[in-house]
């Protein structure tokens, strides 16, 4: 705080000499300076020639000075703050609202012209058929009933409700420490959406556990070439209630005192889920009541055929198999629904299929059974093939890549290889987007984040602020702060927020979302808005140099 040595004595001396300039320049710094008990000897020894009694004088007067300038300066800056708090308040009250967003809107990230899109190919699950919240339910008391009579976990599992609304897409979970957390598109975790089973964890044991609140990629997607897959990111409807799972059985384990490692039930709940999904435990029970655990759909059957009365050609390419997806597709379009596709590829093992270039597809009828053992060497309207693999798919139809656009729900099976190795347009259906923009669109919402960008504002335009009065004042804002993002967040989910943001930065999923989606919206259905002939076009949004 105090001047440098060479400085104070200038200032000394100037004060000796009455130089009044300088003394109501530089009475703060004087003050300052004889606090400190070396400038104090150098004042004794620069004013011998002046005589104590007028030397104590002068310097009573510049503390006086000093003081009077402080009291001032203190008041001033407060006022200052104040008056700009309450400019905030009230342009806070008389802003422009913006305009809503529309929930079935079409978000665009890529431009992308319709008109040029010849053919349109679609995932199945979750993007042309999508699950109620029943099925979550079953997926988790069935991995939880197979823990218990299959490995032996405590019987005590079984009473533990399914929370549908604790878990969000997007999240990290860390397999060998047992946490989930969300991560932003920088790879930050966001220090308070960090959970231990189902309790929050303090951020000094997260900055531990990471050494700080940054991981490195290689963790967060997995280095196959080290062997360092510590990380799962929760990407889809059917990680949701697994994952749900890992964490009531952590949960329950830290409660009861039972010693556990977290990778073994990652392992464990893993290897229940395959269990369910390959003895067709799931998809029997989707089969025999569709009307439970698929949403109604009344809008797929006229998009699907204005896209053909429009000479598009469709194609289908899913993980499940025939059976499954003609009963679903059945029950959603209609019995005569194969008519409208030009090719079904079933069992395709996204995302090595697009991928590899050594697995042939072979022709299945709708159980699934083989039709012939022949290869396949061109395809048929309306006929199930199984495996294949891209480059196959290429070459019997001879479509030209630049002008498919694949819509899926997955940004890793479904988009990322379409979009970055293939170069199709690409758009990713993501269901809650739709009540996410509900959220967003309510006045609550609106006045808290309108609030809180206004605040930041004031914060970086005020940080040269000097007196302990004026940081008292910022110290407040900051506080301020830190309560309208919680209320910014919670709003969409109580533990981790909304699942494309991270505060002010994207989350880990929006920043995938964005680099593999050419645009995203809530349902397949809201393309049925746009014309055939339309042009998506982004939005132009400022860096921040602009």
């Amino acid at each position: 705080r105090a001047t440098s040595v060479c400085q104070t004595t200038c200032i000394i001396n100037a004060v000796s000499f009455g130089c009044a300039d300088m003394n109501a320049r530089y009475g703060k710094h004087l003050l300052l300076a004889t606090e400190a008990c070396f400038c104090r000897t150098q004042l004794s020894s620069i004013s011998n020639n002046q005589g104590p009694q007028n030397t104590n004088i002068l310097i009573r007067e510049a503390q006086l000075s000093a003081n009077d300038g402080n009291r001032k300066t203190r008041a001033s800056e407060v006022e200052s703050l104040t008056k700009q708090y309450k400019n905030m308040e009230r342009l806070c009250l008389s802003s422009p609202t913006a305009r809503f967003t529309d929930r079935e809107a079409v978000f665009v990230n890529k431009e992308v012209h319709l008109g040029e899109m010849d053919v349109y190919g679609f995932d199945y699950d979750l993007t042309l058929v999508t699950y109620t919240s029943a099925l979550a339910e079953f997926i988790f008391r069935k991995t939880s009933h197979l823990l218990v009579w299959k490995w032996k976990y405590p019987r005590e599992l079984l009473n533990i409700a399914f929370d549908p609304n604790f878990l969000i897409r997007g999240l990290h979970l860390d397999i060998k420490e047992g946490l989930i957390m969300k991560v932003d598109a920088f790879n930050n975790i966001q220090a308070d959406t960090v959970h231990r089973g189902l309790q929050p964890v303090p951020v000094e044991t997260v900055k531990s556990v990471y050494n700080g609140l940054y991981i490195a990629s290689a963790l967060l997607r997995g280095d196959r070439r080290t062997e360092k897959h510590h990380m799962t990111q929760v990407m889809d409807f059917f990680s949701l209630p697994a994952v749900y799972v890992v964490c009531s059985v952590i949960e329950h384990f830290k409660k009861s005192g039972i010693n556990f490692q977290p990778e073994c039930i990652y392992t464990d709940v893993r290897n229940a889920i395959q269990i369910i999904h390959q003895t067709g435990l799931l998809h029997e029970a989707i089969m025999r009541h569709p009307e439970l655990y698929i949403n109604p759909n009344p809008k797929l059957r006229s998009f699907l055929d204005r896209l053909c009365s429009h000479g598009k050609r469709l194609f289908l390419i899913s993980n499940s198999g025939a059976e499954f997806i003609n009963e679903g597709m059945k029950f959603a379009v209609g019995n005569d629904w194969r008519t409208l596709f030009d090719v079904i590829v079933v069992g395709a093992n996204k995302p090595d299929f697009f991928r590899s270039k050594t697995t042939a597809f072979r022709a299945v009828d709708e159980c699934g059974a083989f039709r012939s053992w022949e290869g396949v060497s061109k395809f048929e309207k309306g006929q199930f093939y199984l495996g294949g693999n891209l480059d196959l798919l290429r070459q019997f139809t001879k479509w030209s890549f630049q002008r498919v656009l694949f819509v899926g729900d997955h940004v890793y099976y479904d988009l990322a290889d379409a979009s970055n190795q293939w170069g199709w347009a690409t758009a990713a259906v993501i269901p809650e987007l739709e009540t996410e923009i509900e959220i967003s669109n309510t006045e609550v919402y609106r006045f808290n984040l309108r609030r809180l960008m206004l605040l930041e504002d004031l914060l970086l335009n005020n940080q040269l602020v000097v007196t302990a009065e004026g940081q008292a004042v910022l110290e407040d804002w900051r506080k301020e702060r830190d309560h309208l993002r919680l209320l910014t967040k919670v709003c969409f989910n109580e533990h981790f927020g909304s699942i494309f943001r991270s505060f002010h930065n994207p989350s880990y999923f929006s920043q995938r979302l964005g680099q593999y989606a050419s645009m995203y919206t809530s349902s397949v259905n809201n393309l049925l808005a746009l014309p055939v002939d339309h042009t998506c076009y982004p939005r132009r949004t400022p860096l921040p140099h602009e």
